[in-house]
């Protein structure tokens, strides 16, 4: 039961690959999707990301192209928060439920945290405020 918690509190592969695409630096990331070549030479990820000690960029540099290219940064749910409140200039506020788009409907999707604080980063960058200005996090 805790552990099924405990996934929501950071972002999962797609999500990081997301929020890269929306221009969140990957070193402001705290944590790190990291894999192995498993026994068919495939890459796998390990289950759980890893806590970074350094900035992202740091801790691939030694690695093989093979690796750099399927490792992945991960934020936390409190990181992505303070990432917002940087680059946005306003306080998060948590929001429960948040209308979404399945197919050619709207409907209200209740929401974990990550899934909320990721949405107003979305938001934030595409829709209200498309000056984030993400070099505020060059100082945190």
């Amino acid at each position: 039961m805790v552990i099924k918690k405990l996934q929501h509190d950071f972002t999962n592969p797609e999500q990081s690959k997301r929020l890269l695409e929306l221009g969140v630096p990957a070193d402001s990331a705290n944590m790190l999707w990291d894999g192995y070549i498993d026994y068919a030479q495939r890459w796998t990820l390990d289950p759980y990301p890893r806590y970074l000690e350094y900035p992202y960029s740091v801790e691939i540099e030694s690695g093989s192209d093979l690796y750099i290219s399927h490792v992945l940064p991960c934020w936390s749910v409190g990181r992505l928060i303070e990432i917002y409140e940087i680059c946005s200039g306003k306080k998060y506020e948590r929001k429960s439920a948040r209308l979404v788009r399945e197919g050619n409907v709207s409907v209200m999707k209740e929401l974990t945290i990550i899934e909320d604080v990721i949405g107003d980063i979305v938001n934030a960058r595409l829709y209200i405020y498309p000056h984030m200005d993400f070099s505020k996090l060059e100082d945190n």
